[in-house]
């Protein structure tokens, strides 16, 4: 069996770990822009400044901390030789400097990117409770795929209802009428709205980056470590026997 070299990229977890921030990055700075755009439209001046406040931070995060962390996170996938970790470091320091440079954190095409990151979002929330459900039904812990709902699953559930419900809200339109509907205002745009906006995308980046603590054992470099072919590995993290293949004259 071929085994993967021992510093090839994207060999491990470390990748989706980098691929799961970077979707965060985009979906935070996505939400920001469009809520952004409809805060003119606010009347109250305290309205107002408590969005602007609320925006600014999650720009900030999606910009500042996400976007550096996940690059780094993907460049350095596998066991990187210290060149690559360098040009990591760099990566992760230019890009957000770039994204506020350019106006890339502020332009409107990110509206249109969420949309793709937030379904890749919703895939790796489906890979790690499935994981998660697999690694318990291996260990004994369940017997049927729907037998048991953890916290885990109960929190992820509920992070995702969030952010779908704060979706139909704000992006179908729904959220630019509540001021009108609660008595709340004489704008065209809904504080409300706007805030239910940030929360969803603040509960959806939470659900993605919850799936990061599913662990599994990562087979190529446990197999490189111990110097073992990856099917010897996986036969024995899964507890099936695996006869010599090795034929004597």
């Amino acid at each position: 069996m071929t085994r993967m070299p021992l510093h090839a990229p994207f060999v491990n977890r470390h990748a989706r770990a980098g691929v799961s921030f970077l979707a965060v990055a985009v979906i935070l700075a996505a939400t920001c822009v469009s809520v952004g755009l409809a805060i003119p439209g606010i009347a109250s001046p305290a309205w107002r400044s408590v969005v602007q406040a609320a925006t600014d931070a999650l720009g900030f995060a999606a910009v500042w901390i996400a976007l550096p962390l996940g690059a780094y996170l993907l460049a350095t996938s596998g066991s990187p030789s210290p060149s690559r970790r360098a040009l990591a470091v760099a990566i992760a320091v230019a890009l957000p400097i770039l994204a506020e440079w350019s106006g890339a954190s502020e332009s409107p095409f990110l509206i249109m990117l969420a949309l793709a990151a937030a379904v890749g979002g919703y895939t790796l929330i489906g890979l790690g409770v499935s994981e998660q459900r697999r690694e318990r039904s291996r260990s004994g812990a369940v017997d049927a795929p729907f037998a048991v709902v953890t916290p885990y699953e109960a929190v992820t559930g509920g992070l995702v209802l969030a952010h779908a419900t704060s979706f139909l809200l704000w992006w179908v339109g729904l959220g630019l009428d509540l001021a009108g509907t609660l008595g709340l205002g004489g704008g065209d745009a809904s504080p409300l709205g706007a805030l239910l906006a940030l929360l969803g995308a603040a509960c959806l980046s939470a659900a993605i980056l919850l799936q990061l603590r599913v662990s599994s054992p990562d087979v190529a470099l446990q197999a490189d470590a111990e110097g073992e072919d990856p099917l010897q590995v996986t036969a024995r993290e899964t507890a099936i026997p695996v006869t010599s293949t090795t034929v004597t004259p």
